[in-house]
């Protein structure tokens, strides 16, 4: 079982972990649309976007996080969640889905 005091060191490192991933996605997309001069080279672009996130989207839900799968040492924070919220955790991931959330079907 995890104290507070670890479960706090590693919610620090998970936030961390989260915005590096972000800026250096937001960053790269940036890069790479400041160079694209044609809308082909936009549009493949899009769709690699599109394809690498349905992969992510399909590894995580087999193996848990995707910090998880990276960081290792983030597992105890993902199993202390999954023994709190239970099914819910799915439930929540489900609903949290973008195209579930403004696409109503």
């Amino acid at each position: 079982m995890l104290v507070e005091q670890d479960l706090r060191k590693l919610r620090k490192k998970q936030i961390i972990i989260q915005n590096i991933t972000y800026v250096f996605g937001i960053a790269l997309i940036g890069i790479v649309l400041i160079f694209i001069k044609s809308l082909k080279a936009f549009s493949f672009m899009a769709g690699a976007i599109c394809l690498i996130s349905f992969i992510i989207g399909m590894i995580t839900r087999k193996r848990g996080e995707l910090i998880e799968i990276i960081v290792p040492s983030m597992r105890p924070l993902f199993d202390y969640e999954r023994d709190k919220l239970g099914i819910e955790i799915g439930k929540s991931k489900r609903d949290n889905c973008l195209f579930r959330r403004y696409c109503r079907l």
